[in-house]
C-alpha cells in the first residue's frame, strides 16, 4: 500500500446506475484518452481485476481504484453491520 496525490480519471465503460456486466477497464481502448500519472477509476465487471490493473498500468496510471456500484444479493457485504 502507498499513497498518491494524483488526479482521478474514469476509464471507459462506467455505467451508473450499473447495468450489470460492466467492461470498464477490460480493454486497452478504455484508456485511449487517459493521462499518464493519474489514478484510474474502473467499475467492477466482466473481466478480472488483474486485467483491469494491467490495462491501467500500460496506460501509465499511478494507481487503480476498482469500485462496485450498487448492492445485489449475490454480493454479500464484506463484513456484517455488527462487525
Amino acid at each position: 500500500m502507498g499513497s498518491s496525490t494524483a488526479d482521478l480519471q474514469p476509464a471507459g465503460g462506467i455505467h451508473i446506475p450499473s447495468t450489470g456486466g460492466s467492461t470498464s477497464g477490460c480493454d486497452p481502448s478504455d484508456f485511449t484518452d487517459f493521462v499518464a500519472g493519474r489514478i484510474a477509476l474502473v467499475q467492477r465487471g466482466t473481466c478480472t481485476f488483474d486485467q483491469k490493473i494491467q490495462n491501467a498500468q500500460a496506460a501509465g496510471a499511478s494507481g487503480v481504484i476498482i469500485f462496485n456500484e450498487g448492492n445485489h444479493p449475490r454480493r454479500a457485504p464484506a463484513c456484517s453491520p455488527e462487525a
